[in-house]
């Protein structure tokens, strides 16, 4: 009976002195992550670049912070593009950037749960030409990080007459046709019909 007791008594106080906890961090420890977002398109005279950070704090809601601009802006940075040879990935020249506020530049900022301003982005005017990789590159000034990505150019410059092309997804012979898809806006509706094939 004692051959049975004592190991019944360790059981108890192990399962007494262990348990389960509810509590458990659900965010990571805070990390400078930047999320750059641009749609370089050659039909545009003026380009512009979001630069925001990404946030999440253990002790503050993510509703809370994205109302305040501070935990969406970085204070001092750096934004310009590297002009790339597309065939080797070659320097070929620097695109400096100038922080705009959009409101002021036509493009406010619609109402909802982010703040609205102020309402910041990169600008640059000129030429873009599809043959070039344009890499847009961030530098923090006040940490040394830097963070970069890589643009293609939308070439989406009008035509005489007006046409309307998608690159091929692939070349198979039976897929030269591309895919089907329609687009409907206001006083307008375009349908498009094509076949793809796997």
């Amino acid at each position: 009976m004692k051959k049975l007791i004592v190991p019944l008594i360790i059981m108890v106080a192990l399962f007494l002195t262990t348990g389960c906890s509810e509590k458990f961090n659900i965010a990571a420890p805070y990390k400078n992550m930047t999320v750059i977002y641009a749609f370089l398109d050659r039909a545009d005279t003026a380009h512009y670049v979001r630069v925001q950070k990404a946030f999440l704090d253990q002790n503050k809601s993510a509703i809370t912070m994205a109302k305040v601009s501070d935990s969406n802006f970085y204070k001092n940075i750096n934004v310009h593009i590297n002009r790339l040879s597309i065939s080797d990935s070659s320097f070929v020249d620097t695109i400096h950037l100038y922080r705009v506020n959009l409101d002021d530049e036509g493009y406010p900022k619609q109402p909802g749960a982010f703040f609205t301003a102020p309402n910041y982005a990169y600008k640059f005017k000129g030429d873009l030409d599809p043959n070039y990789l344009y890499r847009i590159i961030v530098t923090n000034l006040t940490t040394g990080q830097v963070d970069s990505s890589t643009a293609p150019v939308i070439n989406d410059i009008p035509t005489t007459p007006a046409t309307f092309y998608i690159d091929v997804i692939d070349d198979a012979p039976t897929n030269l046709g591309g895919m089907d898809f329609a687009q409907t806006g206001p006083n307008q509706t375009f349908n498009i019909g094509a076949s793809y094939n796997q």
